[in-house]
């Protein structure tokens, strides 16, 4: 399928009223989501096969145009099977490129769509933690995820799945994708922070920022 998300649109289940109270309310990671209008698009009634097919033709296509391609190469080839491939079951390839590509817009564009209306609450969600920064063996900034490995072993969630976290406290995380539970104020604001591997850096967008006033573990084994 396709490998970027389209993230179900969830129901804001609570009032403004309650957002801002200074009780902290539990949020799950719907609760992060916006609630927008479904978004139709003709790629989605291709089978699951086209799906993926068009989807590595335009991968192909675009490292083509980018210089990534030799002609007559492997990647090369495989353009040239997936195109008589798709044209023998009667794909309308340039068609279905062009809806792939308004597709993945829209989906780039939703995933970047945050809750205003939680700004300033006082929260406690769930989550993984990644951390960014330390201060000795205390962390003192990381991403709160929704699943282990994100950004490391596995592509990083939209941003509006991910929260940026300044600890308050002294808290050593054990390992990596700790489990936590984490309280604080939230503020819902992009922001871009640098994830370091062995190899480099690279640049990720969290929807969402908290400061958080306490962090707690939590069995990984209970966190869905």
């Amino acid at each position: 399928m396709i490998r970027f998300a389209l993230f179900a649109v969830a129901t804001i289940l609570f009032g403004l009223s309650s957002v801002n109270a200074g009780e902290p309310r539990t949020l799950n990671w719907d609760m992060l989501l916006p609630k927008l209008p479904e978004f139709a698009s003709p790629f989605l009634d291709l089978p699951e096969d086209q799906q993926i097919d068009i989807e590595l033709l335009a991968d192909i296509r675009w490292m083509e145009v980018n210089g990534g391609i030799t002609k007559g190469g492997p990647m090369d080839e495989e353009r040239i099977d997936l195109t008589r491939q798709l044209t023998e079951q009667d794909v309308d390839i340039e068609a279905s490129l062009r809806d792939y590509e308004n597709l993945r817009i829209e989906a780039n564009k939703r995933n970047r769509v945050i809750v205003p209306e939680l700004s300033g609450a006082m929260v406690r969600m769930p989550g993984y933690a990644l951390p960014l920064e330390y201060e000795g063996e205390s962390v003192t900034e990381f991403l709160l995820v929704p699943y282990v490995g994100a950004c490391i072993h596995a592509p990083p969630p939209p941003p509006n799945q991910m929260v940026y976290v300044k600890v308050n406290q002294s808290f050593v995380i054990k390992d990596l994708f700790e489990a936590v539970w984490v309280t604080g104020r939230l503020e819902a604001k992009t922001t871009s922070k640098k994830l370091s591997f062995i190899d480099g850096q690279a640049a990720v967008e969290a929807g969402y920022v908290m400061e958080g006033t306490n962090i707690e573990y939590y069995e990984a084994d209970r966190l869905r």
